[in-house]
């Protein structure tokens, strides 16, 4: 959240002059909650609309670790598959409801289901390699033969068609990322750090994206290189992904990870007073 804050600062200067903007709306998109103005849902950045989801998610878990540690993952996984088959019934595509009760929660059990299998089993080389295989088979036939978009944010959003959402791009995701995590392979090669380093700043890439292609797109068009503005749409894109990357993780190397190592201080310095004030004095 406390990056996601940080990125917003720039766009919510446009925000601060339009007339949209109220107390409902900020509050919506400053603390990613479920709105209140179905169908429509204020954002600030449009790619923050998973995190809505992901913060739901995490403010159910943070409920039951408030009440048992041992069993909050099983009482989260079962909370959710509760709200999605009561959803079922009552109807999603309503202000609130349409978040709190949306299929795609489902994709959440499922990674809660592979951390439950991960933390039992441990690594399973065979297994991961089959769901691995299988996820490369699946997202291929979902490419190839669905007909209709059902992955789209608006899809999402609205609560249209989300079963065959998760049935289809879920699972696929599942077995791909489930692969991985039972497999576990071991990286060694320069080119394989490198990419798992990527994939740890993947959340800052992933928020500054929007703004950083924004801002490429207008440096770009005003450099006089003439492949910069009339060269290969190919070339074009690649170079504009290289620096929505590296844009990405100079956020990670000099934001993400030092605002995160502050936290977990801060956190830490908190634990170790409250451990030190409940401590039993023995007297001499």
């Amino acid at each position: 959240m406390p990056i996601y804050w940080i990125v917003i600062l720039f766009p919510l200067t446009r925000w601060l002059r339009s007339s949209e903007v109220s107390g409902f709306t900020f509050l919506d998109f400053w603390f990613l909650l479920p709105g209140l103005s179905y169908p429509r849902v204020h954002l600030i950045i449009g790619l923050a609309w998973t995190l809505i989801f992901e913060m739901f998610f995490y403010y159910v878990l943070t409920v039951f670790l408030r009440i048992t540690i041992r069993d909050a993952v099983r009482n989260t996984i079962a909370a959710l598959v509760l709200l999605v088959v009561v959803g079922e019934f009552l109807g999603i595509r309503r202000s609130g409801l349409v978040i709190v009760m949306n299929p795609i929660l489902l994709e959440f059990v499922m990674g809660n289901i592979t951390a439950l299998g991960f933390q039992r089993f441990g690594r399973q080389r065979r297994t991961g390699i089959a769901m691995l295989v299988a996820g490369v088979l699946a997202a291929g036939l979902v490419t190839f033969y669905t007909t209709t978009n059902v992955a789209l944010e608006q899809n999402v959003l609205v609560g249209v068609d989300m079963l065959p959402r998760v049935g289809t791009w879920g699972v696929a995701a599942w077995l791909l990322v489930s692969g991985m995590v039972f497999w576990g392979p071991q990286v060694r090669s320069r080119l394989g750090k490198m990419l798992v380093e990527v994939g740890n700043g993947s959340y800052s890439i992933y928020l500054t994206s929007a703004i950083s292609t924004e801002m490429i797109s207008r440096l770009m068009a005003r450099i006089p290189i003439g492949f910069l503005r009339s060269g290969p749409l190919v070339l074009r894109e690649g170079i504009a992904l290289v620096c929505v990357i590296l844009t990405g993780m100079v956020c990670f190397w000099f934001v993400e990870t030092p605002l995160l190592r502050w936290l977990n201080g801060r956190y830490k310095s908190i634990f170790r007073r409250r451990v030190a004030a409940t401590a039993p004095v023995v007297r001499v």
